[in-house]
């Protein structure tokens, strides 16, 4: 199945995004007790004072992205700069208690899966890079990348982080294309309601057509007909059939306006709103007052 690329700039998917944006807020701030923990653990080198100013720092900028998420509209702009600055802030806590040899460094796994939540292939496979990247930083630079078996290690760390970042790429491919085709789905619901409700009001139109241009005009001109026979020959039947033919088009012309209120085309819906409002209060014998503003801006006010 083959989806056009304006596909995923729908509404349906803009809220996706969002929701995605603020599942990974809550995944960010959950992490940081985790990476806090993970300094209690044995590693080379740790600068713990350091680290816990960084952790919270981190704990602070984690926060403040969850209330942003909620408070305001996430863009791609944000996912991206989110991203780097998640990229940024494990590095200085992984700087902080042992670079990449420490249990801090654990943290970079987090980062392709948290990516991958926001349907972008292309951003998650850029994130993963970013990803390998500063972890070799981080491990080739530390002093104990020159001992015995560091070199296995950092390969094997690698090799880890390469593979989840494979599959955060397919996941993230597959959520797009899922929830491109609901969006695809959405779109095409929306558009076979419209087409429904556009085809009843043709049927209804052509049905008043109908009726206002035969039957109607039919009547009037029988009843102009049965006016000339009574100037001549007056006669209560001709009354009674006169008043037959006067309800009757009476009735026909309600009919019309509910199949198709014409006044609507022609003077616009405050004068619609305002004519079904004069009907329903005839009909049922109540007042109204209607406070409606024109197109022009103007209020108008009726009191039927």
């Amino acid at each position: 199945m083959t989806l056009p690329a304006e596909i995923a700039t729908t509404a349906d998917l803009a809220d996706a995004a969002s929701e995605a944006e603020r599942r990974i807020a809550w995944l960010r701030l959950a992490a940081v007790p985790l990476i806090g923990a993970s300094v209690a653990l044995p590693h080379p080198n740790p600068d713990k004072e350091a680290f816990f100013i960084a952790a919270g720092a981190v704990a602070v900028y984690a926060l403040g992205a969850l209330v942003w998420a909620y408070a305001r509209p996430v863009t791609l702009r944000f996912g991206v700069v989110a991203t780097a600055l998640d990229v940024a802030a494990i590095s200085v806590l992984a700087g902080f208690s042992g670079g990449g040899f420490s249990q801090a460094r654990l943290a970079y796994f987090l980062i392709p899966v948290a990516v991958a939540f926001r349907f972008r292939p292309a951003l998650t496979a850029a994130a993963s890079a970013a990803t390998v990247v500063a972890y070799l930083a981080q491990a080739l630079a530390h002093p104990a990348s020159h001992s015995r078996g560091a070199e296995r290690f950092i390969a094997i760390q690698v090799g880890f982080l390469v593979w989840l970042g494979l599959a955060a790429v397919l996941l993230s491919a597959v959520l797009w294309r899922r929830t491109a085709r609901v969006g695809a789905l959405a779109e095409g619901r929306r558009r076979l309601i419209a087409d429904s409700l556009a085809a009843g009001e043709r049927e209804r139109r052509a049905l008043a057509e109908g009726l206002h241009d035969n039957a109607i005009q039919n009547l009037l001109s029988a009843r102009l007909d049965l006016q000339e026979v009574s100037e001549e020959l007056a006669h209560p039947g001709l009354q009674r059939a006169d008043a037959a033919l006067a309800e009757s088009i009476r009735n026909l012309r309600e009919a019309v306006f509910e199949l198709h209120p014409y006044v609507l085309e022609q003077a616009g819906l405050v004068a619609a709103l305002r004519s079904v409002a004069q009907r329903a209060a005839r009909h049922g014998g109540f007042a109204v007052r209607l406070d409606l503003t024109s197109s022009s801006g103007s209020p108008t006010r009726t009191a039927p």
